[in-house]
């Protein structure tokens, strides 16, 4: 097997693995929750809308036009998890692999007695029944894979750009480990779908212009790129946001490459009749719950909308810096990415144009919107999807230190990159979930309301950069190793340096012979 073949295989079974042993082993999110509930009406009611009753207040769910209950989370990851269930299904009702276990983690906002279980989970117990949390324990693993598909393609993605397996496998290695994807694998949030999505339809317009191909081939792909761009969107809204870039990668991405307007045009054709078909389907969708094909149910009750538009500027400081939220400092990694803009943006002047485009419209947009920090989540939640485009002029940057044989800059880049998948073992050994509740509840028994004026999310006080690790342990099944939280980081930590080290040493002899 050449390694074109080999590392993708490595990729994925490496990234399934370690996902699989840091995964929590339960649904802790209420909006994933109200995800999960979807899937089940779907597998067990044929139906969209989630059963009733709904034991808490949160957002998330609206009344449709038939009275019903629905989500106002994008369908796709409650449709794609329903063979997820109906798995836990057959196995609970076989008793196999630990159906009547009572080592089974706990999901939050399945009620006994009247108890939500997150209580139980945060005061040390365990419920009088634990109905509803095994299927919830198999159905955690949807991000495990969609995170290790997303490293395989995101591998393919930087091969386009690198034309070398080494290059891209290593940049593949520091994205998977080294970047907030790793600790959102662990949860049942929709963003790993997205991200997974967006990485593949980027990657057909990618392979467009750095591979030789022909006309019909060249359609053919931007067409699977607007499909799949399309399910993005399905997956997370927000996605949508994205789309006038799409048509900007287009234009081409190198500034020697002139295209014409009618190849433009039909190009754009193509891509939009794939974008259309799904993206139709979710309007379709919102009518037939709301009777409004732009209604996700976000603004379907006039007295309550899930969030308001507000002053973007503290918006902004909190998802680029703040203490809780700030991507500079959950995952750093893409400081990289500012170190290598000069050179990528040199070489694919569209390309870097776009993408700072789409950045910018991003954050602006989700800053001006009172629940950009995303409420009960590790780090700049809504931020997720961008990352892998800012890997690209890391792998361009460390392949041009490579072929030029900078050895200090790529121990410097290399230590850099270790620190950082340090940063995300420590990130996916604690809980974020029961960490927030805690530090939520010891305060309101202060009289200190952190989510009033956001504090929770911008104060160091309370920063799980600093103290997550002093409370519950995430990782359910290293978990039954050890409770010990920064015992469990430091022998991950040194099993990780030793065989990142490993492969950069290798990736550096291989490149410079």
């Amino acid at each position: 097997m050449n390694q074109k073949k080999l590392f993708p295989v490595i990729i994925f079974f490496t990234t399934l693995i370690v996902y699989g042993l840091f995964n929590y082993g339960g649904i802790r999110s209420p909006d994933s929750e109200i995800v999960f509930r979807t899937t089940e009406s779907l597998l067990h009611q044929k139906d969209f809308a989630v059963q009733e009753p709904i034991s808490w207040d949160y957002f998330g769910l609206a009344r449709g036009k038939d009275n019903k209950s629905y989500s106002i989370f994008g369908p796709l990851e409650s449709i794609l998890a329903v063979p997820f269930l109906y798995a836990a299904d057959y196995l609970k009702n076989n008793n196999i692999f630990l159906a009547d276990s009572s080592i089974i983690p706990l999901s939050f906002h399945v009620f006994s007695d009247n108890k939500d279980a997150g209580l139980y989970y945060l005061e040390d117990e365990r419920p009088p029944t634990l109905a509803g949390h095994y299927e919830r324990f198999i159905v955690s693993f949807f991000n495990v894979i969609v995170g290790a598909f997303s490293g395989i393609f995101f591998f393919y993605l930087i091969l386009s750009f690198t034309k070398s397996d080494w290059i891209s496998f290593y940049t593949a290695v520091i994205y998977s480990f080294g970047s907030l994807i790793f600790s959102y694998t662990g949860t049942f949030f929709s963003e790993p779908l997205c991200t997974l999505f967006i990485i593949i339809s980027f990657l057909f317009i990618i392979k467009n212009e750095t591979d030789e191909k022909t006309i019909r081939q060249k359609f053919r792909n931007y067409f699977y790129s607007g499909l799949f761009l399309g399910l993005a969107i399905t997956s997370h809204i927000s996605a949508v946001l994205s789309i006038p870039f799409y048509y900007m990668f287009l234009l081409g991405q190198e500034s020697k490459v002139k295209l014409r307007a009618a190849d433009f045009a039909k190009s754009a054709l193509y891509f939009t009749i794939g974008l259309v078909i799904f993206c139709s389907l979710l309007l379709y969708y919102n009518y037939l719950r709301f009777g409004n094909i732009f209604e996700t149910g976000r603004t379907a009750d006039p007295l309550t909308h899930y969030a308001i538009y507000t002053n973007p500027l503290p918006g902004i400081f909190g998802l680029l810096f703040s203490a809780g939220k700030g991507i500079f400092i959950y995952s750093p990694v893409v400081l990289l990415s500012i170190v290598f803009w000069k050179p990528f943006h040199k070489r694919y002047p569209h390309l870097s144009t776009a993408i700072i485009g789409m950045i910018l419209v991003r954050i602006f947009f989700l800053a001006s919107r009172s629940d950009w920090h995303a409420g009960f989540a590790l780090g700049p939640r809504y931020l997720l999807i961008i990352i892998p485009f800012l890997f690209i002029p890391i792998a361009i940057g460390i392949k041009e230190i490579v072929e030029r044989q900078k050895l200090k800059q790529f121990i410097l880049v290399g230590a850099f990159s270790l620190v950082c998948i340090i940063q995300q073992l420590f990130f996916s050994t604690g809980e974020i979930f029961s960490y927030l509740h805690i530090i939520y509840k010891n305060q309101e028994k202060l009289g200190n309301y952190v989510l009033l004026h956001n504090s929770l999310y911008l104060s160091w006080e309370y920063s799980p950069a600093l103290y997550l690790l002093n409370y519950k342990t995430g990782p359910f099944l290293l978990g039954l190793i050890t409770n010990n939280n920064y015992q469990l980081w430091l022998i991950m930590s040194g099993i990780f340096f030793l065989v990142f080290l490993l492969i950069s040493i290798k990736v550096y002899s291989k490149i410079r012979d």
